[in-house]
């Protein structure tokens, strides 16, 4: 072995192949609002985003997750 061989750095290794994470299998997609100023009438856990929210047909506000779907009645005043 000569001098130059002993002291050349060893060969990097490999880069490790790519990791599918699973951010990559299921990509965030924008909420979809049917009218402009609803809200979806919840806070969203750890990991679930809101993909659509509308109106029900007595006036109130369904939302849809990756997790759930959620239904809030009209607010009504009075007794």
């Amino acid at each position: 072995m000569s001098e130059r061989e002993r002291y050349r750095t060893p060969p990097q290794p490999e880069p490790p192949p790519h990791r599918v994470r699973a951010s990559d299998l299921y990509p965030r997609l924008r909420t979809h609002y049917d009218e402009p100023g609803l809200d979806a009438g919840f806070s969203p856990i750890c990991g679930e985003f809101i993909q659509w929210v509308g109106r029900t047909a007595d006036g109130g506000t369904i939302a849809m997750s990756n997790y759930r779907l959620h239904l809030q009645p009209r607010r009504r005043s009075g007794p």
